[in-house]
């Protein structure tokens, strides 16, 4: 398919443009891809006071300065909704978005947490009818 027919590795913008760099959440790759070697080879530097640095700002400069190296995909091929109140609610609390351009979805869990992801259970799934709790009842037992 679309997402696992490259030799490239598949990262997803994180933002409405991408304005926030490439999210690590979510990464697609075949083993050794040179991109990810360097990008793994920036980390010794990794200051957990700045985690968005390296997994998100750092992934978009190094992609920037070999876009050979790997795929960019759009925001909403992991990392849509965004995390800010209104898409969390569309997502957690209301049936108001569909999945459609999706191939995964992060929960963006800190800002997630306040809605439900502190309550979330197979229980609360069946019977909250949010647009996750609906897609996550699709899924095989």
């Amino acid at each position: 398919d679309q997402l696992l027919d490259s030799r490239l590795p598949a990262l997803g913008r994180e933002g409405l443009r991408g304005e926030h760099g490439l999210c690590n959440a979510v990464i697609v790759s075949p083993p050794g891809a040179p991109f990810l070697a360097r990008w793994l080879e920036a980390y010794r530097t990794f200051d957990g006071s700045q985690w968005a640095e390296h997994s998100v700002a750092l992934p978009m400069r190094l992609a920037k300065a070999q876009p050979a190296d790997i795929r960019l995909l759009e925001a909403e091929a992991f990392f849509w909704p965004l995390w800010d109140d209104a898409a969390l609610r569309r997502l957690l609390l209301y049936r108001e978005y569909g999945f459609e351009r999706n191939f995964a979805t992060h929960l963006w869990s800190q800002a997630a947490r306040p809605y439900v992801l502190s309550l979330w259970s197979p229980r609360f799934a069946a019977a909250v009818p949010s647009a996750l709790n609906c897609r996550t009842r699709m899924l095989p037992q």
